[in-house]
């Protein structure tokens, strides 16, 4: 039993840091919802259509948990908040043993998102993927990335002007060029 819990917790962390689903959606999952490595499913919070490829890695973890039924970590029988209130208790277990008492659920979904938006995507790309019903939610949330995205493209712009001695002494963001 201990060893499923293990496979279980690990594939839902999986999801949750790949996709950036909130955690009732990963919990409440459907099999027929991942399909030749990408997951398709409406978010439960707006009922915004998301659609994102997925890493071996998760779905790998997902095969290996070999659940009957029709969702990868509930069996449909108990309220979707009874099973999510099982799994955050589990994580929250799991965090506090590897001491990052500051990890929680929700830190999955804001990796997922500054990594897109610090590898250049937009705000309406990484709206879409999070489900928010607008970009302003997500420039709410993640302005500050974008600004520190921003400026680490400047800084690359000056720092080529510097290299090819079109521009000297730029001072750049992070000191100078």
């Amino acid at each position: 039993m201990f060893k499923q819990n293990a496979v279980r917790l690990t594939a839902v962390v999986l999801v949750m840091r790949y996709t950036g689903l909130r955690i009732r959606d990963v919990v409440t999952l459907r099999k027929d919802h991942v399909r030749d490595g990408k997951l398709f499913l409406r978010t439960a919070k707006t009922g915004t259509e998301v659609f994102c490829p997925l890493p071996a890695v998760v779905t790998d973890a997902l095969d290996r948990i070999g659940a009957n039924g029709e969702h990868f970590f509930w069996t449909g029988k108990s309220k979707p908040k009874s099973a999510v209130g099982d799994y955050q208790r589990a994580l929250r277990t799991l965090f506090n043993l590897a001491e990052t008492p500051r990890v929680y659920t929700h830190l999955f979904r804001h990796t997922f998102a500054t990594e897109l938006l610090m590898a250049g995507n937009s705000l309406e790309t990484v709206a879409a993927l999070l489900g928010h019903s607008s970009t302003k939610v997500t420039e709410k949330s993640y302005a500050h990335w974008v600004k520190g995205r921003q400026e680490k493209l400047e800084d690359a712009v000056k720092n080529s002007w510097a290299q090819m001695g079109t521009v000297d002494g730029v001072q750049t963001h992070e000191g100078e060029a």
